[in-house]
């Protein structure tokens, strides 16, 4: 038994059963040391089941694994891709039973003191990431290839309270304004039914029912089919597209993103930060605000819950502004002035009022 150093790599190796058996741990050679000791108790302890260990399989195989039963069970096989590439570049070689919560709170950490393209990699990325990941290890213990999942042990990043942007009129207008005339079919959409992007570049004719002015969409984020009915802005705008093909934006084969056309044009309009779901919330609050109610909402929404739908129903600061302007009448008497609401109150001497 013993510790040695390949190509950059620590390995453990150890004999049980009869048979020889090397392990990668990685690049410390302390942890290295830990491991081995570790197999050494198992051992001799009767714990370490061989035909176990073999049933373990490396991360990058699960990883390929939950990429292809993502794309045949949800719609999020794009960003399940996106969310597995760092972690599969830093646990490349590690089998699942080899992760543990430490290595994980490493991953973390370096992760966190990383950049992309020059900037640094958010917290929310992260737990992102890990989220991928323990999805990940949930399905192989399902599928029983794994025992334990580690990422039940460690703590995410705190996160700031549910990000809310919505945008006023004018920052409509500016924004339309700033689009191309490839992106702003997107954007105009997306402000007149609410639906999401990846639903908007999947779009296809046979969705799409001009007389009935409607949109019938068969896969969706919850799973649910969701008819979208059409206001005149979205029925123009779709009734002039040319039919080059199945889909409605692409012809052929559907786009894959706009993610450049849209980032040009909140460049332009000055909308920093603005994200393409940040439509969806203005459109569900542009239909609260128009006295829409709750439950309408969230069917035309495609949400599973009322809680749901007021994460994105927030009200805008000019609707408060009205709300509380609605108060000034409360307190005016028939001549006009505004009535002392402080005065003659027991045991409290007679303040003047600041609505005086």
């Amino acid at each position: 038994m013993g510790v040695m150093l390949k190509r950059g790599k620590w390995y453990i190796d150890y004999r049980t059963d009869g048979r020889r058996i090397r392990e990668c741990v990685g690049t410390s050679k302390r942890e290295a040391a830990r491991a081995l000791a570790a197999r050494k108790g198992e051992i001799v302890q009767g714990r370490f089941n061989l035909a176990k260990r073999k049933l373990s399989p490396r991360l990058e195989a699960a990883a390929a694994e939950y990429l292809q039963w993502a794309s045949e069970n949800t719609r999020s096989a794009r960003s399940v891709a996106v969310h597995l590439r760092p972690l599969t570049a830093y646990f490349r070689g590690r089998t699942l039973r080899e992760l543990t919560p430490w290595l994980i709170e490493r991953y973390k950490h370096d992760r966190l003191a990383a950049t992309v393209h020059g900037r640094a990699i958010r917290p929310t990325t992260i737990n992102r990431e890990l989220s991928c990941l323990r999805r990940c290890l949930n399905l192989q213990i399902k599928w029983g290839r794994a025992e334990e999942n580690p990422v039940r042990r460690v703590e995410f990043f705190p996160e700031d309270g549910r990000r809310e942007r919505i945008l006023s009129p004018d920052e409509i207008q500016e924004l339309l304004a700033a689009c191309t005339e490839h992106s702003r079919p997107f954007v105009e959409l997306a402000l007149n039914t609410g639906m999401r992007l990846g639903e908007i570049l999947g779009l296809t004719w046979e969705q799409v029912d001009l007389r009935q002015l409607l949109i019938t969409l068969t896969r969706t984020k919850n799973g649910k089919w969701r008819k979208v009915p059409l206001n005149q802005v979205a029925y123009a705008l779709l009734e002039q597209r040319a039919r080059s093909g199945p889909y409605v934006f692409g012809g052929a084969a559907p786009f894959g993103a706009i993610k450049t056309a849209w980032r040009a044009a909140c460049r332009r309009a000055g909308l920093e930060g603005l994200r393409f779901h940040d439509l969806r919330h203005t459109w569900a609050s542009a239909l609260v605000e128009s006295g829409t109610d709750l439950r309408t909402v969230q069917e035309l929404g495609g949400w599973s819950s009322l809680e749901l739908v007021q994460r994105y129903s927030h009200p805008t600061p000019d609707a408060k502004r009205r709300a509380v302007g609605a108060l000034e009448g409360l307190f005016a008497t028939r001549s006009g002035h505004q009535v002392d609401t402080t005065a003659n109150r027991p045991g409290k001497p007679r303040r003047v009022s600041v609505l005086s």
